[in-house]
């Protein structure tokens, strides 16, 4: 097994730094309304609450969305420095935090242990600290362009007036669109991104779903939808993908789980 240690530079005196500045700077922090990762009084339930809503508003005259689930390869530790910090720059930050940050970041060493045995120390170019107070908040705000981007076209859902063409909680991005021609422009936009700013999307692991009417007597047949793709590769439909989201959103596949792990803490109990 493999182990990247740091070389002392995430001490305690550091995690009291990073969570001052956190408490400090906390307005300027604050990421778009579509990201629910890592924010205070936000959780996954009310994205996914959101994401279910948007597509009930949706199908509920017999409409139809496409729900495409992107997977991103590595998000953390593909983070590059100097974009990163342009980003900071861009959202006005004070000068002393961003000295604070650009030391903590560039001067960090690692070293890689392995069946007794250790390498030599080496700089880290790229990645945000795992386990660090403030990586998530900067991982958001690194990845704050791309929901800001198609939030400022309208390209995708829209419920009243708030914009829920793409949806995020950290890395796992949710696109939501009533046509295939606005899916495509909004995995473009993804894609432009995803080039600028190092991300990777795996084509693979992401999935996408056509959600219809439950009342809908007609069976989707999937054949008739030319592929999505990104970055290249064709995007996979399903019918139903992590017991949340299904083409005719019944909830039963998400009930059952719940039921499930109420019966195994039940049980632990």
């Amino acid at each position: 097994m493999t182990y990247y240690v740091s070389s002392g530079t995430l001490n305690s005196t550091n995690s009291t730094q990073l969570r001052n500045i956190l408490n400090r700077y906390a307005d300027k922090l604050i990421t778009s309304q579509n990201q629910f990762g890592f924010k205070k009084h936000h959780s996954t339930a009310m994205c996914t609450m959101v994401l279910k809503q948007t597509i009930n508003y949706y199908t509920a005259n017999k409409g139809r969305v496409f729900c495409t689930l992107l997977d991103a390869t590595k998000a953390f530790e593909r983070v590059k420095y100097c974009k990163l910090f342009q980003c900071l720059v861009d959202w006005n930050l004070p000068a002393v935090m961003l000295r604070v940050l650009y030391k903590l970041y560039t001067s960090q060493v690692m070293c890689v242990k392995w069946n007794g045995g250790q390498s030599r120390w080496f700089h880290a170019v790229n990645g945000v600290k795992q386990g660090g107070v403030l990586s998530p908040v900067l991982f958001c705000i690194y990845l704050d362009g791309l929901l800001r981007t198609p939030c400022s076209s309208k390209i995708g859902c829209v419920v009243g007036t708030m914009f829920t063409g793409i949806l995020a909680y950290a890395d796992d991005i949710a696109l939501l669109a009533p046509t295939p021609q606005a899916m495509r422009c909004t995995l473009s936009i993804c894609e432009k991104y995803a080039a600028e700013f190092r991300v990777m999307f795996n084509a693979i692991k992401s999935k996408c779903i056509v959600c219809t009417s439950r009342f809908s007597k007609t069976a989707q047949d999937l054949s008739n939808y030319s592929k999505f793709t990104i970055s290249g590769n064709e995007i996979e439909f399903v019918q139903s993908w992590a017991h949340i989201v299904s083409s005719t959103m019944d909830d039963e596949n998400d009930i059952a789980r719940s039921r499930h792990n109420l019966i195994g803490k039940l049980m632990m109990f």
